[in-house]
């Protein structure tokens, strides 16, 4: 799983080893704004359960925020500005969609991208943090 949230797997430890990226939208907290966390039937249960390590963090509320303002600023969705970010690291992110519309959104985002600085201001709030579903 890799995403501006969540980025443990992004580097293999061999350069030989490619990785699988998936859920560059993090469950959704990059598509919607922080203050929808618990919105979706999906956020809902994570928000009584407590399940995820992603997502949740001061850090994570800010990075979303980014995320936020620069969609506003490009006129772009949130998930654009997450798919463009993620666009230009790995070459076939594994998006999951709910709906058409998901996939429709997601295919708009083609040819979006984010300048060095706008990736900077995205990355800098970023914590590491535990690998989450592996053993």
């Amino acid at each position: 799983m890799v995403s501006s949230l969540y980025k443990a797997h992004f580097l293999s430890p061999r350069s030989f080893v490619n990785t699988l990226q998936w859920a560059p939208l993090c469950r959704g907290h990059l598509a919607r704004p922080a203050s929808a966390f618990g919105s979706t039937i999906r956020s809902e249960g994570e928000k009584s359960t407590g399940t995820s390590l992603s997502g949740h963090t001061e850090a994570d509320h800010k990075i979303v925020q980014r995320v936020e303002e620069l969609a506003q600023k490009h006129e772009w969705k949130m998930s654009h500005v997450a798919l463009a970010w993620i666009n230009k690291r790995v070459s076939s992110p594994i998006i999951g969609f709910s709906s058409v519309e998901r996939m429709d959104e997601a295919l708009e985002a083609r040819g979006k991208v984010l300048s060095e600085e706008e990736e900077k201001y995205l990355e800098e709030l970023y914590v590491d943090r535990k690998i989450q579903g592996h053993s």
